[in-house]
């Protein structure tokens, strides 16, 4: 599916189906189709379609969805799949999902989502009121390239509730919010052993910005090595944003661990806090009615003997393999 031309959506396949069963792909190359509108290399729509060993690569879209884009649809992706070089110049520069999609990636860390660009948003992925679910997956590389553009790897808006487990969300870049992710509008994303590193963004949250009622969570994973502007939160930036943080390290970001401006339900617990030069965590006006008074204040000690606040928290070098984090 190489080299072909739509004056609308679908540039490499346009795939309807209606019933319950799907249909199947396996080892296929979609490469180099672009559309006038949505969904440069494969357009979904009420699909059910699985694909096993593919590349969606060097696909263009004048709309949303520069490789895939997916309404309504449901589709799978097993082993090494790459998505990668494709670019939107609306949002959603790898993978555009709307309408309640949920398509899954599942990989063993040698699929990606890389080097894809969006205009306005979503340089890897671009969530609207859907849940994708990815396993084992890389997304680095993305861009959002507009001023005031967000989400350089990944955008939530509307009600989505993507979940990642075990991925790599890496050297992403946006203008505004969230470098590596960016989240607003009741979202509700997940993220379970993720790796946010080397993300940064020219205004606020270098890996994670958190805007406007979303409910984000983040259990055992990595924050390092992010980067944002002078507006705070190299690492994490939230704004009227639930947000938690367990068992998570947030290091080495360039600008707060953590910046908190009017996040009034955040939680923060078992979490260690190093070498971030803007501090561990910071609030807009010294405001703490986020309900985290004396966070970083180290007045306790864990079962281990070390150092914490009272939510368990410490600050202790994590020893990565790699120093610079």
């Amino acid at each position: 599916m190489n080299g072909n031309i739509a004056g609308m959506c679908g540039g490499g396949a346009f795939l309807l189906e209606t019933g319950s069963m799907g249909i199947s792909f396996g080892n296929s190359v979609v490469e180099g189709n672009p559309a006038g509108d949505d969904g440069g290399g494969v357009y979904f729509i009420n699909s059910l379609t699985h694909f096993l060993e593919v590349t969606i690569s060097g696909n263009a879209s004048e709309g949303d969805g520069g490789g895939i884009y997916c309404d309504n649809a449901s589709p799978s992706f097993e082993g090494i799949c790459h998505i990668d070089d494709n670019r939107a110049n609306s949002r959603g520069g790898g993978i555009y999902c709307t309408a309640n999609s949920s398509p899954t990636f599942s990989s063993y860390m040698a699929g990606h989502v890389e080097t894809n660009s969006a205009v306005f948003g979503g340089g890897g992925v671009f969530c609207d009121n859907s849940s994708p679910v990815f396993s084992d997956y890389q997304i680095k590389h993305n861009t959002a390239t507009s001023p005031s553009s967000s989400g350089g790897g990944l955008y939530c808006t509307n009600s989505s509730s993507p979940q990642f487990t075990e991925c790599n969300i890496d050297s992403n870049s946006a203008d505004d919010y969230g470098g590596g992710i960016f989240c607003q509008v009741n979202s509700s994303p997940t993220f379970t052993r993720c790796a946010i590193r080397g993300n940064s963004v020219d205004e606020s949250g270098g890996g994670v910005g958190c805007l406007a009622s979303t409910s984000s969570d983040f259990t055992s994973c990595i924050i390092s090595g992010n980067s944002a502007g002078d507006k705070g939160g190299g690492g994490v930036y939230c704004n009227s944003a639930t947000t938690t943080f367990n068992s998570t390290i947030i290091a080495y970001s360039e600008g707060s661990g953590i910046y908190f401006k009017s996040s009034s339900t955040a939680q923060v617990g078992y979490c260690d806090f190093y070498g971030n030069t803007g501090g561990d965590i910071a609030f807009y006006n010294d405001d703490e009615a986020n309900g985290l008074p004396d966070i970083g204040d180290m007045n306790f000690f864990n079962i281990n003997g070390d150092p914490c606040d009272t939510y368990s928290n410490i600050l202790g070098n994590p020893w990565f393999e790699d120093e610079d984090g």
